[in-house]
């Protein structure tokens, strides 16, 4: 009798960890935001979340701030959102939950916002949806995320110095990883420009789109890839170009699958990946 009591009492513990605990999450990081009502903060997608219902997408994401923001001193906020696929071109927060720095929800609102235009982090959601998803996914539990951490990558240009982001390496998707290489990750780089690299990078903005500002102070770009593990195909999904300061000056999102050239840069960022989900790489 007292072996069967220990042996359900192990299971029941067993379960009020995962309950609280939750499934983990698989946050992407996007990018900085500076023109929000509380403040700068940083945007994560959670990959696994965006569903598609009829003429609806649904995703959750998360907002980390950089200081505590409003009265009750929030330091992340989750947000479910809603994206009209009718071409209108918007979307709104249908939730939003907010945490204190001990991840305890101390304020939340379950009234629909306004519609807005789509945001570039509404796109990158987008990349995230698959057909084999449920309709109903639960609110994630798991909030914890980490800022990019950069580390040289030892590709060598006159134009630039090129890093990466250790944590941003990840796959788009808990499943089918054999081998410990997924079929798919994503990867984020930054490439600091030099003084050749400036000038060459002003000119092709400026020819791009033209800007009153002219590109004054551009320091870096970053850019976050898609790339397939064995063939030689990537996505950009999206490129930001950044003063000296941080602020964004022009953002690009990308879509498609390309073929980039053996040797090539994009080769080089490729091998990054693989080799550090190989573990040969060190740890994040």
């Amino acid at each position: 009798m007292k072996k069967h009591y220990w042996g359900l009492m192990l299971v029941v513990t067993i379960l009020l960890m995962f309950q609280k605990t939750g499934l983990a999450a698989n946050w992407m990081y996007v990018q900085r935001l500076e023109g929000t009502r509380y403040g700068p903060c940083h945007e994560f997608v959670e990959a696994e979340s965006v569903v598609k219902t009829e003429n609806r997408l649904n995703y959750w994401s998360l907002w980390l701030m950089e200081k505590p923001a409003g009265p009750e001193a929030f330091v992340k906020m989750l947000r479910k959102n809603e994206v009209d696929l009718t071409g209108t071109q918007q979307s709104r927060v249908l939730e939003f939950y907010q945490y204190n720095a001990d991840d305890v929800e101390v304020r939340n609102n379950l009234k629909p916002g306004i519609w807005t235009r789509i945001s570039p982090g509404v796109r990158r959601a987008m990349h995230y949806l698959r057909e084999d998803k449920s309709e109903n996914l639960a609110k994630p539990e798991d909030l914890s995320v980490s800022l990019p951490r950069w580390y040289t990558s030892g590709i060598v240009d006159k134009k630039f110095n090129l890093l990466f982001d250790s944590r941003s390496i990840k796959s788009t998707t808990k499943r089918g990883i054999n081998g410990g290489v997924p079929p798919e990750f994503e990867i984020t780089v930054k490439k600091v420009w030099t003084e050749t690299g400036v000038i060459e990078r002003r000119a092709e903005l400026t020819q791009i789109q033209p800007t009153h500002h002219g590109y004054r102070n551009l320091s870096y770009t970053v850019t976050t890839y898609r790339y397939s593990a064995d063939k030689r195909l990537r996505i950009l999904l999206w490129q930001s170009d950044h003063d000296q300061n941080g602020v964004p000056l022009e953002f690009l999102v990308g879509s498609e699958w390309k073929i980039f050239a053996e040797g090539s840069v994009e080769a080089e960022i490729q091998k990054i990946g693989v080799r550090w989900f190989r573990g040969e790489l060190g740890s994040s």
